[in-house]
This record gives C-alpha cells, structure tokens and sequence, in this order.
C-alpha cells in the first residue's frame, strides 16, 4: 500500500498539526459568516424575516459533523464521500433545510 506522499510530493511539507488549526479557524470563519449572513439588513429585507440566525445551529453541527468524519480514518473513504453516506449529516442537512424553509415562509410562526 503506498502512501499519499508517495503519490503527491508536497504533501510531505504538511503537518498535520497545522492542518487541523487551519481547520478549526475555516470552521470558526464560515459560522461567522454565516451568522453574520443572517443579520445583514439586505438578508432580512430579502426574506422577510430577522429570525434566520436560529439556523446556526444546524451550521455548527454540519461543521462538527463534517470534522469527525474527517477525523476518522477506519475507511478508505474520502471524508466528501462518508458526508455523503452518512446518515447524521444528511439527516442535519434536510432539517436546517426545512428550518430555513419555515422561518422564511413563516411555518414556525
């Protein structure tokens, strides 16, 4: 079995350490984003609604959901692909979709 350094070189100048701190910063921006997303003047005129930021939840557990899957190396999966496949992420998917749904088109009230 070869490794990946062996089948990409620059992968050796990677540590692993500074990998997952680079991570952790993405994550900690795009929930930033995000939220800042849901509070901007032209977002709540757009939708009618100044209750998108009850939706972060659901970004903040896809995040931590997509970070153990990438975590986890007991399959020869690409992290993409168990996010795909796995039934938590997905199932976190189609309920932050119906939680936008319902608080722009007024279901939750």
């Amino acid at each position: 079995m070869t490794s990946d350094a062996e089948h990409r070189a620059a992968l050796e100048q990677y540590r692993v350490e500074h990998l997952n701190f680079a991570l952790g910063v993405l994550a900690a921006l795009t929930a930033t984003a995000y939220a800042l997303y849901t509070r901007d003047p032209a977002t709540i005129a757009r939708f009618g609604t100044d209750r998108l930021l009850a939706t972060l939840p659901f970004v903040l557990f896809g995040l931590w959901r997509f970070y153990q899957l990438l975590d986890d190396h007991t399959t020869a999966q690409s992290p993409t692909e168990r996010m795909l496949r796995d039934p938590m992420f997905l199932a976190n998917g189609l309920l932050g979709g119906c939680a936008i749904l319902g608080v722009i088109y007024g279901v939750a009230g």
